[in-house]
Parts: C-alpha cells; sequence; structure tokens
C-alpha cells in the first residue's frame, strides 16, 4: 500500500517533513483499531525530511492484508530562522486489495 505524504511550508523552510507516521490495522471483529507499524522521521532523515524547501513530498510503502481496512496518521514537521511547528492528519479508511 502507498502512503502519500505532502506537507507545505509558509515561506522557504530551513527542515519540512514528517516526524512520524503511525498505521494503524482494523480488526473486523471488533471493528476497533490497532497499531501496525509506526515509521520515525529520525530513523530515515533522508526519506522523512527536505532541507531548505517549501515543501515536502514523498510516498513510502507497506505490505497491508487484502481484505483487510487501515488508516495513517502523520506528525508533519516545519522548521524555519523564527521556530518550529507539528501537527497531525489522519487519513481516510482504506481497503487493502
Amino acid at each position: 500500500m502507498a502512503i502519500v505524504m505532502t506537507v507545505d511550508g509558509v515561506d522557504e523552510m530551513r527542515e519540512i517533513g514528517v516526524d512520524e507516521v503511525f498505521i494503524e490495522e482494523k480488526n473486523s471483529s471488533t471493528a476497533s483499531w490497532h497499531e501496525f507499524d509506526t515509521y520515525y522521521g529520525m530513523d530515515d532523515p533522508e526519506t522523512y525530511y527536505d532541507y531548505n524547501s517549501y515543501d515536502y513530498l514523498r510516498t513510502v510503502y507497506f505490505d497491508g492484508t487484502p481484505g483487510r481496512y487501515y488508516r495513517v496518521t502523520i506528525v508533519a514537521f516545519a522548521a524555519d530562522k523564527t521556530g518550529s511547528d507539528t501537527g497531525w492528519v489522519t487519513s481516510s479508511t482504506v481497503l487493502c486489495k
């Protein structure tokens, strides 16, 4: 499955990207969500951060199980000379085919 991540800066950012990618899988019998996998930007900075850029765009992949539902939460990060900020967003639910 593909996770397409976009972070837009308000100006040229010293550093911009994703601090964390949290993947959840839906339990079909209880309809509850549980942690499937987590990726951390600090573990692979070349993939999860850009430098001196206005934006960040990457696609990362994971192997889901066909017939199961997934959602992803990313923690976006941006820093410039005045400071830094983070924010998070959760995707819609997607069925793995």
